[in-house]
């Protein structure tokens, strides 16, 4: 039997529209299952880190997930999530009546060690411009 190119597109055409194509298994190397699975993992992630609502500073620092180890230490990470004896976190707590400093602006740990004047002598120097996220 002859099968002419209108008749190979048609049996195309049909097999497309069909849904009872009989699947065929394809067997793949653990390797890339893994690392499909893996790339796969990281995207879902990332997502979930980038529309998600906690951690908006944390993220500013860190963007990009991983799943290596940032290794700060005990006293970085309290500070980069705002614990501790400062007024924006005894006030989320309830146990200040408001978040602010003394010098009338928010008292998160950032504002303690770059801006408040309460705190001059132990500032650090503020990110430049050119280093702040848009």
């Amino acid at each position: 039997m002859l099968v002419t190119s209108g008749k190979k597109k048609q049996i195309g055409k049909e097999a497309a529209e069909t849904e009872n194509i009989p699947e065929t298994p394809v067997y793949l190397p653990k390797s890339l299952i893994k690392t499909i699975m893996h790339q796969k993992m990281m995207a879902t992630w990332q997502i979930f880190w980038d529309d998600g609502d906690p951690g908006r500073f944390i993220h500013n620092i860190l963007s990009k997930v991983s799943l290596q180890s940032v290794n700060w230490t005990p006293k970085e990470v309290l500070f980069y999530i705002g614990y501790g004896p400062f007024p924006s976190y005894l006030h989320r707590v309830n146990l200040a009546e408001t978040s602010y400093c003394s010098c009338v602006e928010i008292g998160t740990p950032f504002h303690y060690a770059t801006k408040c004047l309460l705190t001059a002598s132990y500032h650090m120097e503020p990110p430049s411009e050119r280093h702040q996220l848009i």
